[in-house]
């Protein structure tokens, strides 16, 4: 994959499961593998750690899908799926 766009980290706060205030990192990228393009967000420790990478490098990436669904308005149902970026390295 090739990075086309990388973020900025940023952080969000919010309240757990057990009510006790917890802060979300996480940072957006557009990659592109020459012929697909997507966005893909990486998250926790891997997006505070993560720096600026190349712009210029070839990177492997392991992402995670997900797909959710919900009913529009209209009343058909409408899907998105989010892409996690699991791991990123260097390729070579």
């Amino acid at each position: 994959m090739f990075i086309k766009h990388q973020g900025v980290l940023e952080r969000r706060n919010y309240v757990d499961r057990d009510g006790e205030p917890r802060v979300m990192e996480s940072m957006g990228f557009i990659l592109s593998d020459g012929v697909d393009t997507f966005y893909a967000e990486m998250t926790g420790k891997d997006a505070a750690g993560c720096g600026t990478l190349a712009l210029d490098a070839l990177y492997l990436a392991q992402t995670t899908m997900d797909v959710s669904s919900w009913e529009t308005q209209n009343h058909t149902t409408a899907y998105m799926t989010r892409i996690r970026i699991n791991r990123l390295r260097k390729f070579g």
